[in-house]
């Protein structure tokens, strides 16, 4: 399922950014911690973290959240 989400108006400085869609990875809840290791592993940096939901980046800066609970 694929939702749009406006980013918050505070965050000034990623809405500078070329990054301009905000994609959310939903998967089951046994999986996420296993998917979250796997993108850092791959380059990935883990930039925000909360209950069942990490905000990670590539390398390149383009940003994604994997949701546990799908």
């Amino acid at each position: 399922m694929l939702v749009f989400q406006e980013i918050d108006a505070s965050e000034t400085e990623r809405r500078r950014q070329r990054n301009r869609i905000h994609f959310e990875l939903a998967v089951p809840s046994d999986l996420a911690r296993t998917r979250l290791a796997t993108t850092v592993a791959a380059g990935g940096r883990l930039l925000h973290e909360s209950e069942d939901r990490w905000r990670i980046a590539d390398p390149e800066g383009n940003e994604i959240v994997i949701v546990a609970g799908a």
